[in-house]
C-alpha cells in the first residue's frame, strides 16, 4: 500500500532524461545485437526491415506476424513458444529444443566443447575401451545415433534432428562410390582456399597436398591435380584470411574441373584454427599424426519463426553426395585407424563443395600442430580415400 500512494504521491518523481537516453541506448544495443546474430544465420538486414515493416508485402516470409516479429527480434521470445522464455533467459540454452529433452539428449545446461574428447596425457588422444573393427551400418537408420557419435554443429546454427529429414543416412552411407583407377586422366583434384595455412614448423597445407597427391598417385593408381595457386587478395601479404577468397577461387577451380570431366573426388584441404591449448593428435603406428575433421556445408537455417529453410541464395545440388562421401570416410577412419577422425562439421555455408560431386572439404590438424604431425597423416588417410573410392 505504501508503494501504491507513493504512486500518487508529488515523492515519486518522473524518470529523468538520462535515464531514458540510457535505457533507448541499452535498447538500441540489444536490436543490433539481435541483428548482428540474424546476420550470421543468413538473413539479409534490408529484406529483415522490408517483411517486419510490411508484413503483407507478396515475398515476405512473416506476413500476418508484425508484432510477433517485432517482439522476438527485440526480445528472442515467441509468444506461441513458452520454451522461449527459458533459452531468452539462460543463454547457454540457445538452439536446445523441447524435442531433445523429449528424447533424454540433453545432459546439462551447457554446450560441450567440440574438443572436450581430448582425454589424455599432452592432449594426445588414446581410443578408451574396445574399438570395433566393423561399424554395423544399420544404426544409420537412427538419425538420432548418427548425430551423436559422428556430427557436430556450432550453436548458432540451431542445429536438430529435423535439419537431416530429407536425407536417408542409411542408404548414403551404403551409396557405391567407384572411381577406375587412371594414370592417363586425373581422377582426383586438390586445392586450398586458403592456401598459406600453416603448422608449427613453417609447413602449409599445400605442403601437405604435394605429400597427398603424390601418395594417392603412386601408390593407388589415382592421377590427381593438385592446385597451389593463392586466392588472397593481392594487397594481402600475411598468411591470415581477408574477405573473397571462395569467390577468387570458383572461377579458377570451375575452369579445371570443366576441363578435366574426368575428377571424381574434390578436396579444399585446410587446416582447422583453435585455441592455443588445444593440440589435435593421435598415435598411429607410433607417430604422433594430426587428427581430421570432415566439413559439409547443408546450406540450411532456420527462420524466424524456427523452421527449417534452404539458402536459396547458396544453391548445392551435390549435397547428398557430400554427404555419403563424408559420412563413409569417417566411418572408414573409425574402422582404420581409430582417433584419427574428429566429428563431421555441420555448417550452413556451402563453401567450395558445390561444383562438382562427391567434394570434400578437410580441415588437416590445427595451427598447433606440427609438420610432422601433419605430414604423418598422408599415408593412413591416402588409404582411407582409396578403400572409400574401393580401389585398395
Amino acid at each position: 500500500m505504501h508503494f501504491i500512494k507513493r504512486i500518487y504521491s508529488r515523492e515519486y518523481q518522473p524518470i529523468n532524461k538520462a535515464t531514458v537516453r540510457l535505457l533507448y541506448s541499452l535498447l538500441g544495443v540489444i536490436i543490433l545485437g539481435n541483428l548482428y546474430q540474424m546476420h550470421h544465420l543468413g538473413y539479409s538486414p534490408n529484406k529483415l526491415f522490408l517483411e517486419i515493416s510490411h508484413p503483407y508485402h507478396e515475398e515476405s516470409d512473416l506476413t500476418g506476424k508484425l508484432l510477433e516479429s517485432w517482439v522476438f527480434l527485440l526480445t528472442d521470445l515467441k509468444w506461441k513458444d513458452p520454451y522461449s522464455f527459458f533459452t531468452s533467459i539462460t543463454p547457454y540454452r540457445h538452439g536446445i529444443y523441447s524435442e531433445q529433452v523429449a528424447r533424454g539428449e540433453i545432459k546439462g545446461y551447457f554446450e560441450q566443447d567440440e574438443n572436450s574428447y581430448l582425454v589424455a596425457d599432452d592432449s594426445i588422444y588414446e581410443p578408451i575401451g574396445p574399438q570395433k573393427d566393423k561399424e554395423d551400418l544399420t544404426q544409420f537408420k537412427d538419425p538420432s545415433y548418427v548425430y551423436r557419435h559422428y556430427l557436430m554443429a556450432p550453436s548458432k546454427m540451431e542445429f536438430d534432428l529435423d535439419m537431416l529429414e530429407k536425407w536417408d543416412l542409411y542408404e548414403l552411407v551404403t551409396q557405391s562410390i567407384s572411381v577406375t583407377p587412371s594414370m592417363d586422366e586425373p581422377k582426383v583434384l586438390i586445392f586450398h582456399t586458403h592456401v598459406r595455412e600453416d603448422f608449427v614448423g613453417g609447413a602449409t597445407v599445400a605442403d601437405v597436398g604435394d605429400a597427398l597427391a603424390e601418395t594417392l598417385e603412386k601408390k593407388y593408381g589415382l592421377k590427381t591435380i593438385h592446385i597451389t595457386e593463392s586466392f588472397y587478395e593481392a594487397s594481402n601479404k600475411t598468411k591470415f584470411v581477408s574477405n573473397g577468397e571462395y569467390e577468387r577461387m570458383e572461377p579458377v577451380i570451375q575452369k579445371v574441373l570443366d576441363e578435366n570431366p574426368s575428377i571424381s573426388l574434390v578436396i579444399d584441404l585446410h587446416r582447422d584454427g583453435v585455441d592455443e591449448n588445444v593440440h589435435l593428435t593421435t598415435d598411429i603406428n607410433g607417430k604422433p599424426t594430426a587428427k581430421i575433421m570432415l566439413v559439409n556445408g547443408l546450406c540450411l537455417n532456420r527462420n524466424l519463426a524456427g523452421e527449417v529453410e534452404e539458402k536459396v541464395d547458396l544453391p548445392n545440388p551435390y549435397l547428398s553426395d557430400n554427404l555419403a562421401l563424408s559420412l563413409q570416410t569417417m566411418v572408414t577412419m573409425n574402422e582404420l585407424y581409430p582417433g584419427l577422425a574428429r566429428k563431421i562439421y555441420l555448417n550452413e555455408w556451402r563453401y567450395s563443395t558445390h561444383m562438382r560431386p562427391y567434394s570434400l572439404l578437410m580441415e588437416w590438424g590445427a595451427q598447433t600442430n606440427t609438420s610432422e604431425e601433419a605430414l604423418n597423416a598422408v599415408e593412413p588417410v591416402a588409404e582411407i580415400l582409396a578403400k572409400v573410392l574401393q580401389k585398395d
